[in-house]
């Protein structure tokens, strides 16, 4: 009888251990990752194999590893390295993450059809979109042009993000809401060429608001597509919208409202804007 409890404890105990050595193992393999390139790569029957990077916009913002995957090497003129990576048809992005003087090109299986190339000489990330014709394996050849060995570091299938704000004032600068007036439309126009046109709020702040003004709703409308949030009534912000997608450009709206209309108040709202945007 004490040897059949003990087995019993035992059997238990190493179900629970194998559990959670799976289920860490299982964690680590969704987390982020980054391929370094392995000699002798210089040909494409020994390419690297790599995995897509597939991070999400809401996994960014969350500060999620998962789909991270990045692909590091070092090449030069007379050392080129090849990948072969698994992607789907349709938008795909590469995104030069490290390295001066890198020429860049994806190729077909066949190898008869460049389908997107791109010469990197700069110090930040920069994104490209290109499109994949048909699902399958295609090959990331890579090589410098200088006589020395350089680093680099790029990722490949789905963009990466970055995050940015901006504040825009509302177009009369400074508004006043008399009193017996309830209701007041303020208009925020953001200038176009200040943000990439994949750009959509995360959130957003009304400032230049207090409590002593007595607003008690603030609808703000996204003009691009119509949609609107309320603001928080004593933070006046909303957090957490990127799934609503709404474009940062070109204008926002927001409906100031109050119950007691009594005395007569002046403003200058500024509407901060919290915005994700993709490197293309």
């Amino acid at each position: 009888m004490y040897r059949r409890k003990h087995f019993k404890l035992f059997r238990r105990l190493s179900f629970v251990i194998c559990s959670l050595l799976l289920c860490t193992m299982l964690k680590v393999e969704c987390l982020a990752a980054t391929t370094k390139e392995v000699e002798s790569n210089n040909t494409y029957d020994t390419a690297t194999p790599i995995q897509p990077f597939s991070q999400t916009m809401t996994g960014c913002l969350k500060g999620s590893d998962i789909g991270r995957n990045y692909v590091s090497g070092s090449t030069s003129a007379s050392d080129e390295d090849w990948y072969s990576v698994y992607l789907n048809s349709g938008e795909n992005h590469f995104t030069c993450r490290d390295g001066k003087g890198i020429q860049y090109y994806v190729i077909n299986s066949s190898l008869n059809t460049e389908i997107f190339s791109t010469y990197f000489n700069g110090s930040r990330r920069t994104g490209y979109r290109f499109s994949i014709p048909s699902t399958g394996t295609y090959y990331v050849r890579v090589i410098g042009d200088k006589s020395s060995s350089v680093s680099y570091s790029f990722s490949i299938g789905g963009p990466e993000y970055s995050v940015d704000k901006l504040i825009v004032p509302c177009s009369e600068g400074t508004i006043t809401i008399n009193s017996g007036v309830t209701s007041r439309n303020v208009r925020f126009d953001v200038n176009s060429g200040t943000v990439p046109k994949s750009a959509v709020a995360y959130s957003l702040i009304l400032n230049g608001v207090r409590s002593s003004h007595g607003l008690d709703n603030i609808r703000v409308t996204n003009w691009a597509t119509g949609k609107s949030v309320v603001l928080g009534r004593y933070t006046y912000d909303k957090n957490n919208i990127e799934s609503l997608n709404m474009k940062v450009s070109p204008r926002w709206d927001a409906t100031l409202s109050r119950s007691d209309s009594s005395k007569r108040i002046t403003l200058s709202p500024e509407l901060a804007i919290y915005y994700i945007y993709k490197l293309e």
